[in-house]
């Protein structure tokens, strides 16, 4: 058997679980599939499971940039700024 040419590595990282990690791990608990929390459907409760989804991932990963975040959810980044003010505004 042929030895394959790529490699399977694992990512750690440095400051704590993965946006992919945390993003999984809401989409089981508010029972959306992770594919459709990343889509841009806008029905009310992918809307409110994406919202607090982004609202977890700033919580545990203060250290991640919006351009960070943004990419893996296929938005811009002032899409989850917005957000993440939406969300901080709530809390106060």
């Amino acid at each position: 058997m042929r030895t394959p040419w790529f490699q399977i590595i694992d990512v750690v990282e440095p400051r704590g679980r993965s946006i992919a990690d945390i993003a999984a791990e809401c989409a089981e608990e508010f029972g959306v599939n992770l594919n459709v929390l990343r889509s841009p459907l806008m029905f009310d409760h992918i809307v409110d499971a994406r919202h607090k989804t982004l609202a977890r991932i700033r919580q545990e990963r203060p250290d991640l940039r919006s351009h960070q975040v943004a990419e893996y959810f296929h938005r811009e980044s002032s899409t989850i700024r917005h957000s993440w003010r939406k969300t901080e505004g709530r809390a106060a």
